[in-house]
């Protein structure tokens, strides 16, 4: 998936066994079932097939040369895919209308078919660059989907003059994840193969930037947000995964004074717990986490 100027586009390729490690033939595996093309059989395994596309999935947007700071307003927010191991296929982006405001759209593909006109899920909000406090950027959209192909889509829109989370479900419109109010910042999503979704990002208290997730059991809404990180301290760069027994774990950096890395970890159906410190006090830490194939097993008892 790639942005240009002024439109969404994808490319698809098939994968050889001679193209991938060990490590990524894992990874891939449920990608490679979805992207092979009609009739190609055994012919794949001699060579690599080249990508198809790209396809066009979004009009044209318009780019901004003021309200992001230093850099243009791109025309296409940056955008994520997610599919199933049947190869059904959901994709959400942002666009720039000639005035001024990012559209959450998204686009789906079965199983060997062709991707669907974008609809149109809701308003996005432009939000700080987590790494440069000078530039701004559409807030990115979060894709994920259940087994089923059931999308969860998660982003920041403007409400009443704050960013609030938003998400939606089945494509449906987005609805409020965050209390509104202040201004929420990096959100970011998982899921499961069971449709549980947990979704986490930051949130101003008027003074400090505190970590906030919430949970959507499967077929149902997002609960009750809940305070990770301490009050009186900032906290930033949050990243969360979800195990398929619904298990939880969320990471992010504390910033106040000498930083570090902290965690909070949920039982299925619970709530999460008191947050732990993963880094050593006495340097500054940047947090870089990877997290894949079930299960996560960066959390504290009772699953440590």
């Amino acid at each position: 998936m790639s942005t240009n100027a002024t439109s969404w586009r994808s490319w698809r390729k098939d994968f050889a066994a001679a193209d991938v490690t060990p490590v990524m033939r894992r990874l891939l595996a449920a990608a490679t079932a979805a992207l092979t093309l009609t009739g190609a059989g055994a012919a794949h395994a001699a060579a690599p097939a080249p990508w198809i596309g790209p396809v066009e999935l979004s009009a044209t947007g318009t780019v901004g040369a003021v309200g992001c700071g230093f850099t243009a307003c791109p025309a296409i927010g940056a955008g994520d895919v997610a599919l199933t191991v049947q190869g059904d296929l959901v994709a959400g982006w942002t666009r720039r209308d000639a005035a001024g405001t990012y559209h959450v759209e998204a686009a789906t593909r079965p199983a060997g078919g062709t991707f669907s006109a974008p609809r149109e899920l809701g308003l996005a909000a432009v939000e700080p660059i987590p790494t440069d406090t000078l530039n701004k950027r559409p807030s990115p959209v979060q894709v994920e989907l259940d087994d089923a192909g059931a999308p969860v889509i998660a982003w920041l829109a403007p409400v009443a003059g704050k960013r609030v989370v938003q998400a939606s479900l089945n494509l449906a419109a987005g609805t409020n994840v965050s209390s509104p109010g202040q201004d929420a910042s990096d959100v970011k999503l998982a899921g499961n193969g069971a449709g549980e979704t947990a979704a986490v990002w930051t949130r101003s208290n008027g003074a400090n930037d505190i970590v906030q997730a919430a949970v959507r059991a499967p077929g149902g809404t997002f609960g009750a947000p809940q305070d990770l990180s301490a009050t009186g301290k900032t906290a930033h760069d949050p990243a969360i995964a979800i195990d398929p027994r619904g298990a939880v774990v969320a990471v992010w950096s504390d910033s106040t004074g000498v930083g570090r890395i902290q965690a909070a970890s949920r039982a299925p159906g619970g709530n999460f717990a008191a947050p732990v410190f993963l880094s050593l006090a006495g340097a500054d830490e940047m947090l870089r986490c990877a997290c894949f194939g079930p299960p996560l097993m960066i959390v504290s008892p009772p699953y440590a």
